[in-house]
């Protein structure tokens, strides 16, 4: 197994791209997975047939399990994350 992963540094803030439905409300899923820890949302963009809304999520992260963890509970919640 190649081992070129590149060294993250932690803890640090880590940047998703979330896309959900236009219905969804944003603030409820990331309230929902981030729990009490510290994050940062923008909107980033809405699809040009207003299907889909992406926003630009950042959160603190303090080790690569919790990392991954918060990854997989929002890819159970959003169409796509990045």
């Amino acid at each position: 197994m190649c081992e070129n992963r590149p060294k993250i540094n932690y803890p640090c803030f880590w940047k998703y791209k979330l896309i959900i439905s236009k219905d969804e409300k944003i603030e409820n899923i990331v309230a929902l997975v981030t729990k009490q820890k510290e994050y940062k949302l923008e909107f980033s963009n809405l699809s040009s047939n207003g299907k889909y809304q992406s926003h630009n999520l950042s959160v603190f992260v303090l080790n690569d399990k919790e990392r991954l963890d918060i990854f997989n509970k929002l890819k159970s919640k959003c169409k796509f994350v990045l």
